[in-house]
């Protein structure tokens, strides 16, 4: 079920890669995090709608003007990135209730795992 939702290499089980959903460092969502992450499909839409201006060619039907104007392409606008600011938020909620990790530990065990695994490889001929 992990590789439907986590890289194949995040999903791999039995080395720790997946420890942080578990483990931490918590708390790691923050406000800022939240809003820098809604930069990007802000100015994605943003840049839909210039493009599709010059061009006359949406590459998404709900954001195609021609067809809905720009009332209705506004309100699918922002009703797509509530959706994404109510999932974003989830997490948040999720991340503030679990319980705080201490940054400074989870560093030095993920650094004496990586130090354990580069001893036990086996050396190339």
């Amino acid at each position: 079920m992990a590789q439907l939702f986590l890289p194949p290499e995040a999903a791999e089980s039995g080395d720790g890669k997946q420890e942080w959903l578990l483990f931490g460092p918590r708390p790691r969502i923050e406000v800022r995090t939240i809003a820098l992450a809604m930069l990007w499909p802000v100015a994605w839409i943003v840049y839909i709608l210039i493009y599709g201006a010059i061009t006359k060619w949406y590459p998404y039907p709900f954001l195609d003007v021609t067809t809905h104007g720009y009332g209705r392409v506004i309100v699918n606008a922002v009703a797509m990135v509530t959706v994404l600011l109510v999932v974003t938020g989830l997490y948040w909620l999720g991340d503030q209730r679990l319980p705080a990790t201490d940054r400074t530990a989870d560093q030095a065990a993920h650094r004496t795992r990586h130090a354990d695994r580069r001893t036990n490889e086996p050396s190339g001929y």
